[in-house]
C-alpha cells in the first residue's frame, strides 16, 4: 500500500489533529477490489461495476467524515444487486485501512488513523467468514504478523466484552446488534467503543429487523386473567383493574365493531402500571410443577406482552384473529445520529425503508446497471391459492404434483431449489439431497433420499436462507407458496416508524397501506429466494448470470380484482428487479392420483391460446387467420368459433384471462374479414 492510496480526514474544530482518520482513497479501493474480483475470484469486471464500486469507497469514507468531524449521520442505504461484491467489497475496505503500529495481539494501543469498524451481519457463519477473509487481506496489504479483525458472538467469547475496543474491525450478528440497543445500551457501547474514542462507521450487512410486534389475542387475554389464583387477584388489585380494563376494552369491539378493519385503543393507556411485581407472584405462586407448566409460565408470558401493550399505544385488529397490537421502533435515536452504513440489494422493493423519514434514512440511487438476468426464464402459473395456510394443507399431496411436474420440464442433471414457507417444508423430506458442513457432517437431520431424480434438490424456507450461499449451484429455483406479512404488519410499521396516528387513519387508511406493504414484502422475499441460487453469480463483464430457471406459482388472474392485481404486482416487481429476465408461461399440470388441484381448470386448448396472448408485441394487432389458428394458437374451427363468443363476454374466464394480459378481441365484422387480438402499447 502506498501513501497516495490515502486520504487524512481531520476533525475541523481539533486543532491538536488527535481526532484523524486514514482512509483509502475511493479510486484505489476500486482497484484493490476489482484486484481480488478478478485474479483472485476470477469473476470480470465492467465499468458498471466499478462505478458501482466507486459509490461503495465514496459511502464508506462520507460515513467516517461524518462522525470524525462531529456530524449528525443517517443510514446510507447502498443498493447493489446481488453478486455485484458488495460484502467483499465491505472485507476490501477494511482490510485496506491501517492497522495500528502497536503490535502486541490484542491490545491495540495506537489508532494509528485507524477509523474503528462495527460490522452487523445475519448469522455467525457470516462474521467467522468476514473476519477471516479481512485478517488475511489485511496481512496480505500490509505485511503484519497479527490480526485486526474480531468476530465476537457466542461461539467466540475469548475476549472479554471491555476489551473489544482493542480490536480495529469487531464483527457481530443482527440479534446480538438489536440485543445491545436495548434500554440501558451498555452493550451498545462496549461494542460502539474503539481505543480511546468510538469507532467511526458502523456497517450493517442485509437489512435489520427494526421494530418489534407484539399482539396478544382477546381469547388469550380471557384464559390469562382467568388463571390469575384469586389470592394473587387480592394482593395486585391496580394491576388487576388495568388488565380488567383492556379485556374490557378489547372484547367491547369484539361485540360492537369487529367490523372495523383497524381501531386505534389508546396512545396511553391510563391505567399504565408495572406488572412485574404480580408476575413474579404468578410464577412464584406454589402450583405443582406440572401445573406451573401448563399454567404460570404461560400466564407469565402473556402478562409479558400485556405489559408492553399498557406501556405503549395498542390497537384492536379485527383480521383473522380478534388481538390488541402494538409495535416499537427498536434503533434508539442516539444509534440513529451516530449513522451507519446499510448493505441491502432489495431496498428499492423494501416498504419499510420508505416508511422511515430522509432524516434517518437515505436510499443512494444505484448508478449503473451492473446486472443482467437475460440468461435466466422466469416461469410463472397464474390460478393458486398460494397462501401460507393452504399450501400447508395441501403440501403433502403437492409436493409429488410439484416434483412431477419438474421431471417432465427439466433433465437429470439440473439441481433444484424450492423456496416456501416453513409449514410445508416437511412434505419435500422424501426429495431433498442432505447437506452437509465444512467438515462433511451431514446438518440436515429430517429424513431425506434421492428421490427427485436430480443431481440435487434443495429446500428451504422464508427467513432460513437469508445470507446463506448453500444454493449457489442450484440452476432451477421454484417459490411454492407466497410468504404473505401478517396482517397486522403493516399498521405496526407504519405507527411505529412515523409515530401514532389519529383515529380516522385507521378507519380509512389502512386497505391501502396493508395492500402496498403486502406487494412490497412478497416482492422483497421473492427475490431473495431467487438470489440464493445460481443467478447471484456474475460470469461476464456485461453482468450475465448462468442459465437458469425460476418458476413461480401465482394468484388467478382472471377472479377476484384484487387478487389479480397482486399477481401482476409481484410479477412486475420481479421482471423490475431482475432487468432483462424472459418470462414464458409455466404449465404446471395437475396429475392423477395427486392432491386436490387448487389452480383455475383449463382445457389444453385454452392454455395454448393464452400462451399465444403472451406472445403477443405490445402495440400489435394480429389478424386470427384460419392459418393462425390452425398452426400458431392450434385450435379447431368449432373450438375458434365457441371462443369467438365467448371471448365477447366480459364476465367469462377465459376472457378475463386474455385481457389479464392486455390483449383484447375485436370479433369478425363478417366474411372474409377475419378477428383480431390486439396487445396495447407497454404491456
Amino acid at each position: 500500500m502506498h501513501a497516495q492510496d490515502y486520504t487524512i480526514i481531520t476533525a475541523e474544530e481539533d486543532p491538536t489533529g488527535s481526532q484523524v482518520a486514514v482512509l483509502p482513497t475511493p479510486s484505489a479501493f476500486v482497484a484493490r477490489l476489482e484486484a481480488e474480483w478478478t485474479e483472485t475470484f476470477k469473476n470480470t469486471s465492467s465499468p458498471a461495476l466499478r462505478q458501482t464500486w466507486q459509490q461503495m469507497g465514496e459511502c464508506f469514507n462520507r460515513q467516517v467524515a461524518r462522525s470524525v468531524k462531529g456530524q449528525r449521520g443517517t443510514w446510507q442505504v447502498l443498493q447493489g444487486r446481488t453478486g455485484t461484491a458488495k460484502t467483499l467489497g465491505l472485507q476490501t475496505w477494511a482490510a485496506m485501512l491501517p492497522p495500528p503500529s502497536a503490535v502486541p495481539v490484542n491490545a491495540f494501543t495506537n489508532r494509528a488513523g485507524h477509523p474503528g469498524v462495527l460490522i452487523v451481519t445475519k448469522l455467525i457463519e457470516n462474521a467467522q467468514g468476514i473476519a477471516k477473509t479481512i485478517n488475511t487481506l489485511a496481512r496480505r496489504y500490509h505485511g503484519i504478523d497479527y490480526d485486526v479483525a474480531f468476530d465476537y458472538h457466542g461461539k467466540n467469547r475469548t475476549v472479554a466484552a471491555e476489551d473489544l475496543k482493542d480490536w480495529p474491525v469487531l464483527i457481530c450478528t443482527h440479534a446480538a446488534f438489536q440485543i445491545a440497543m436495548g434500554e440501558q445500551q451498555i452493550q451498545w457501547k462496549q461494542y460502539h467503543a474503539f481505543a480511546d474514542g468510538v469507532r467511526r462507521c458502523t456497517v450493517i450487512d442485509e437489512s435489520l429487523e427494526l421494530i418489534e410486534d407484539v399482539k396478544v389475542d382477546v381469547n388469550e387475554i380471557r384464559a390469562c386473567l382467568g388463571a390469575i389464583p384469586l389470592e394473587v387477584e387480592l394482593k395486585f388489585p391496580r394491576e388487576m383493574q388495568a388488565l380488567t380494563k383492556l379485556k374490557e376494552d378489547a372484547e367491547f369491539f369484539v361485540r360492537h365493531q369487529s367490523e372495523e378493519d383497524a381501531v386505534l385503543i389508546h396512545k396511553e393507556h391510563p391505567n399504565a402500571c408495572d406488572l412485574t411485581p404480580l408476575r413474579s407472584a404468578v410464577q412464584d405462586k406454589r402450583y405443582h410443577r406440572a401445573e406451573r407448566e401448563k399454567g404460570g409460565d404461560q400466564v407469565n408470558e402473556i402478562l409479558g406482552r400485556l405489559q408492553i401493550v399498557l406501556n405503549q399505544w395498542a390497537w384492536f385488529s379485527s383480521q383473522q384473529q380478534k388481538s390488541l397490537n402494538t409495535a416499537s421502533f427498536l434503533i434508539p435515536s442516539t444509534i440513529i445520529d451516530e449513522g451507519a452504513v446499510v448493505l441491502d440489494a432489495t431496498a428499492s422493493t423494501n416498504a419499510v425503508y420508505k416508511l422511515l423519514t430522509e432524516d434517518r434514512v437515505t436510499i443512494l440511487p444505484r448508478l449503473a446497471e451492473p446486472r443482467t438476468y437475460r440468461n435466466a426464464t422466469l416461469h410463472r402459473s397464474f390460478g393458486h391459492r398460494v397462501g401460507k395456510g393452504t399450501m400447508g394443507r395441501i403440501a403433502k399431496d403437492e409436493a409429488h404434483v410439484l416434483v412431477e411436474n419438474l421431471r417432465r420440464q427439466f433433465s437429470p442433471e439440473r439441481k433444484v431449489f424450492v423456496g416456501l414457507s416453513l409449514v410445508s417444508e416437511e412434505a419435500f423430506d422424501a426429495y431433498r439431497t442432505p447437506t452437509t458442513d465444512s467438515a462433511g457432517v451431514t446438518t440436515n437431520t429430517r429424513a431425506y433420499s434421492e428421490g427427485s431424480g436430480f443431481a440435487r434438490f434443495d429446500v428451504a424456507h422464508y427467513g432460513e436462507t437469508d445470507g446463506v450461499n448453500t444454493f449457489n449451484a442450484d440452476d432451477v429455483a421454484v417459490i411454492f407458496g407466497l410468504n404473505y406479512p401478517p396482517q397486522e404488519r403493516a399498521v405496526n410499521l407504519f405507527n411505529a416508524l412515523r409515530g401514532v396516528q389519529l383515529p380516522l387513519w385507521f378507519k380509512n387508511d389502512v386497505e391501502k397501506l396493508r395492500r402496498e406493504f403486502t406487494i412490497s414484502h412478497l416482492v422483497t422475499t421473492c427475490i431473495q429466494m431467487f438470489n440464493r441460487t445460481i443467478v447471484r453469480k456474475c460470469v461476464s463483464a456485461e453482468g450475465d448470470c448462468p442459465k437458469a430457471d425460476l418458476l413461480i406459482l401465482l394468484p388467478p388472474i382472471d377472479g377476484n380484482a384484487e387478487e389479480a392485481a397482486l399477481a401482476q404486482a409481484v410479477e412486475a416487481g420481479i421482471l423490475r428487479e431482475m432487468p432483462n429476465i424472459r418470462r414464458e408461461p409455466w404449465r404446471y399440470m395437475a396429475l392423477g392420483g395427486g392432491g386436490k388441484r387448487h389452480m383455475i381448470k383449463r382445457s389444453r386448448s385454452e392454455h395454448r391460446f393464452l400462451d399465444f396472448c403472451d406472445t403477443i408485441s405490445p402495440g400489435t394487432s394480429i389478424s386470427i387467420t384460419s392459418k393462425v389458428r390452425e398452426e400458431q394458437i392450434k385450435a379447431s374451427a368449432m373450438t375458434w368459433q365457441r371462443w369467438s363468443s365467448r371471448l365477447q363476454d366480459p364476465a367469462d374466464p377465459l376472457t378475463r384471462a386474455m385481457v389479464a394480459r392486455g390483449v383484447t378481441f375485436t370479433p369478425s365484422p363478417g366474411a372474409p374479414r377475419p378477428a383480431h387480438l390486439s396487445k396495447k402499447g407497454g404491456q
